[in-house]
């Protein structure tokens, strides 16, 4: 097993006791939240809060995109 290391941060009181509030809510600690977040992280190496920007999303518009091109379709002459 890996040897766990503590991080420590600082973080605004008001903005902690929201976050511990969701995380209680959802049922799951800060902890638990944060080792979500950094696992999710590491595991697509990349940050990004905006579901737009997930590399499925990035895949399909890229496919879209080629799929248009190679067709010899232009975008505008789509719009009505």
């Amino acid at each position: 097993m890996s040897k766990t290391v503590n991080v420590s941060f600082k973080l605004d009181s008001s903005l902690k006791q929201q976050m511990k509030s969701i995380c209680k809510d959802q049922g799951i600690s800060m902890r638990a939240a944060f080792i979500s977040f950094a696992k999710k992280v590491c595991s697509e190496n990349e940050f990004s809060l905006d579901p737009f920007y997930s590399k499925e999303n990035m895949e399909r518009l890229r496919k879209s995109i080629a799929q248009m091109e190679s067709s010899g379709s232009d975008f505008k002459d789509n719009i009505s």
